[in-house]
């Protein structure tokens, strides 16, 4: 009986046993030195020799915060800690948020400490967007619980708020409106997939969402958002929030901003297309199960089509033939080390000229590396890696010998050659403005690129305003010189026969495929799509164009054949200038509650509330240095009550970290009626490496009554030492030792105690790739192997082994 109870007692309270059966893992392969800045609104954490991005980053953040001051009509009383990443892959590495993120994450707003976590890409453009937006989510914090999520459980009142409003909030005042958020609510009204306030899922929480916080803002003014965070503090309901603040509940809501929208979308639909009408279907996302099939690219002959899909669930290098539709999966990536991840939405495969290798480039491990792929041997033949942040597009140069690709180095997203004969990398660009998508001429003379750079060196404008355009880099003469600078993005270059180059532009507000000549020097209109066409690739043969586009909810992939262009393509309203919602503005006559004195006197007095703004004044010195861990609350909470019979009672709950996640403590105790009882719960994690370790200690008393009336207690002490070394992402290698002493105690005769001892100890290996849906895991693989053990160390110990 108690080998059995110690067996369940190890499952129970030994965390590793019981909580890390499976799960993907987190690489910390270096250890960056830390920098702290401290500024009059922000705390910024950076890593050493990233002060020009932190700089950057500060000047973006201070714009923001001005900003929303004015928009919402408050701000903080604290300082906002920002965490900046050097590029996506270290970000993936962060111990802020313990889950395991993807590709598609590109920032976050962490709600114990309020700390934004952001990486950054190479693009100040999505630097800027992502920061504004996630500052804003602070700023809703703070509206709604002073900033801390521990004043959440000071109220039974407090109401989550729907996610529409909160990304939404966040998309409408990091962007307010642009293209790319019009070509979205144009798909979904076009193919009838809009969605009451309580259905919202997916993208349509932000795109959707933004429309509609846009509709709010511009019909009962912009501090109305600020105010119906407040009422949510105190109403009863969701619904009661917005009613008294703009007088209509999300229903009502809903019902009138969809009626405005659609009346707007369906006035300029007239005269554009859908890609089924004017090309050839290659991909159904909606009969494949997929939801993107995208960045395609023609092999040499023109037969086949390289591109990548989620088809399967996961990200994955396909090959489809242009005829047959049959399609092969080259790649399977994210699930395994070798191929974590394709940044399939930022970067694009090559052909090798005689059509015999993919190149595609890859995250293996923490690090991004171009892979050449041999088809008929189905296997990588070489890995390339430059030793950059970040690597993106891939292309062969017309002699097979050479590859041109855009990587990220510090700050700067240049354009760089790797000579497959010789080994050695060359720089082409080095400048502070992002180049990518490098494209090769067919006589190899040229490469056309995007980049969002000034046309004159001296323009002073800000990095993060400068539209992405087209230039040509002429290889012979070292020199470049523009093919668009109109002030709308055009992105996506890719060349074809006689000197005639393909790109996507939103040139008329919604992106389309744009022919440019070379020898004439005249850029002409494609299409005229309803949506959006995306990553265009020309046919050698110079026939045909293959691309993308965003249709009912989904990416296919078309094959234009009719290259003759447009005259002219109209121009979207938004486009033209016009506002969103022609609205009658809403004024209301009456206080604005969100500065009721009440509220926020009380909710000051919360749990973790901050102290007086004259005293944190005098406390902080601004300027930089070198970070230090200092632990501070991510959470806490405590009761205690007294029971007539049973006593005093109480349990408390603390978790505490560093700003970074590196150090984590965990401490849980639970009082019942003396100290004797009392229980306790105390657990160290040191993250910061590879190789994760830590440590617990336990205490408890429980009280059992036996098969025969007696009244007994067992009490347990235990300590656990463990440790975890990740290999990848994917599959790990764990240890752990364990310690644990029973006390039995019997309170009546026959008085049978016992004293019972056991020592543990474990190996695992697990393997865990799986994709999880609501109901659990719906993909993928989870495997773990584990040997475990105990020696007999005295005749009241207990020895076994299990292998599973």
């Amino acid at each position: 009986m108690e080998k059995v109870l110690i067996r369940i007692l190890i499952i129970v309270l030994l965390p590793s046993a019981a909580f890390c059966q499976f799960g993907r893992n987190k690489l910390q392969t270096g250890n960056p030195d830390w920098y702290e800045w401290d500024t009059e609104h922000f705390e910024l954490y950076y890593h050493s020799g990233y002060d020009s991005l932190a700089s950057i980053g500060k000047g973006y953040l201070d714009r923001g915060y001005d900003y929303l001051t004015n928009s919402l009509g408050r701000s903080p009383d604290y300082p906002l800690p920002v965490i900046i990443y050097p590029s996506p892959n270290e970000f993936l590495e962060n111990n802020v948020s313990p889950e395991i993120l993807t590709e598609a994450t590109g920032g976050f707003t962490e709600i114990f400490k309020n700390r934004v976590v952001i990486p950054f890409n190479g693009s100040y453009r999505d630097f800027s967007h992502v920061l504004r937006h996630e500052l804003v989510h602070t700023f809703q914090f703070y509206f709604l619980f002073g900033g801390n999520i521990s004043s959440i459980a000071s109220t039974s009142r407090f109401i989550t708020p729907p996610l529409w409003f909160i990304e939404g909030m966040a998309e409408y005042l990091s962007l307010d409106w642009d293209f790319e958020s019009d070509m979205y609510i144009r798909d979904a009204v076009v193919h009838d997939y809009l969605l009451p306030p309580d259905e919202i899922g997916g993208f349509l929480i932000y795109k959707q969402g933004q429309s509609m916080v846009k509709y709010i803002a511009e019909r009962y003014g912009v501090r109305k958002l600020g105010e119906i965070l407040s009422k949510m503090k105190l109403s009863p309901s969701i619904d009661d929030a917005f009613e008294d603040a703009v007088g209509r509940d999300q229903e009502k809501l809903y019902e009138e901003w969809s009626r405005e929208i659609k009346g707007h979308i369906w006035e300029e639909l007239p005269g554009r297309e859908f890609a089924d009408d004017f090309a050839t279907r290659i991909t159904d996302h909606k009969r494949e199960g997929s939801h993107f099939n995208i960045q395609p690219v023609f092999s040499p002959d023109g037969n086949y089509i390289a591109y990548f899909s989620d088809e399967s669930d996961y990200s994955d290098l396909m090959l489809i033939s242009v005829l047959s539709k049959k399609r092969r999966h080259l790649v399977k990536g994210e699930r395994s080390g070798d191929f974590e991840g394709f940044h399939s939405f930022s970067s694009a495969p090559a052909f090798s000229p005689d059509g015999k290798r993919i190149a595609y480039v890859t995250r293996h491990k923490t690090e991004d590396y171009i892979a050449i792929f041999d088809i008929d041997r189905k296997k990588v033949v070489e890995e390339i890696c430059p030793k950059l942040k970040a690597l993106y597009s891939p292309a062969f140069f017309p002699d097979g010998k050479q590859l041109i690709f855009s990587g990220l180095s510090g700050t700067k997203l240049d354009l760089y050659t790797y000579d497959l004969e010789n080994g050695r990398f060359s720089r082409i660009t080095d400048d502070i403005y992002p180049d990518n998508e490098p494209s090769v001429s067919p006589d190899g003379k040229f490469v056309a690129f995007t980049s969002a750079r000034p046309l004159d060196a001296a323009d002073t404008s800000s990095l993060d305003k400068l539209e992405e355009n087209i230039f040509i880099y002429d290889v012979e003469g070292d020199s470049i010189f523009p093919v668009t600078y109109d002030g709308f993005s055009s992105c996506d270059p890719s060349w074809g026969p006689n000197g005639r180059l393909v790109y996507s532009s939103y040139r008329n507000g919604i992106s389309n495929l744009y022919l440019y000549d070379m020898a004439e020097g005249v850029s002409l209109p494609l299409t005229d799509v309803v949506t959006g066409a995306f990553f265009p690739s020309f046919n050698p043969d110079g026939g045909s164009v293959a691309f993308s586009t965003f249709q009912d909810g989904g990416w296919d992939i078309f094959i234009l054949d009719n290259l003759s262009p447009k005259d002219t393509i109209a121009d979207t309203p938004f486009r033209m200038g016009k506002p969103v919602f022609v609205l009658p503005v809403v004024r209301e006559e009456k206080k604005d509650t969100m500065k009721t004195e009440g509220i926020s006197e009380g909710f000051s007095k919360f749990v973790f509330a901050k102290e007086p703004e004259t005293e944190k004044k005098e406390a902080r010195k601004l300027g930089k240095k070198r970070y230090t861990p200092r632990f501070s609350a991510d959470y806490a909470t405590a009761s205690l009550f007294y029971d007539t019979f049973y006593g005093i009672q109480g349990q408390t709950i603390l978790l505490f970290s560093d700003m970074l996640g590196n150090h984590r403590v965990f401490l849980a105790t639970d009082l019942f009626n003396t100290t004797d009882n009392a229980s306790f719960y105390l657990s160290y994690a040191y993250l910061k490496r590879r190789t994760d370790i830590g440590g617990t200690i336990f205490h408890t008393k429980n009280y059992f009554i036996d098969n025969d009336g007696r009244l007994f207690s067992d009490r347990l002490y235990g300590t656990e030492l463990y440790v975890s070394y990740p290999f990848s992402q994917f599959v790990r290698a764990e240890m752990d030792i364990a310690g644990l002493l029973l006390n039995r105690y019997f309170y009546d005769p026959p008085f049978d105690d016992k004293n019972v001892s056991c020592a543990v100890a474990r190996v695992a290996w697990v393997k865990d790739n799986s994709l999880w849906g609501s109901t659990g895991p719906i993909n993928g693989t989870r495997i773990r192997f584990k040997l475990e053990g105990s020696p007999p160390l005295s005749s009241s110990s207990y020895d076994y082994i299990e292998v599973q």
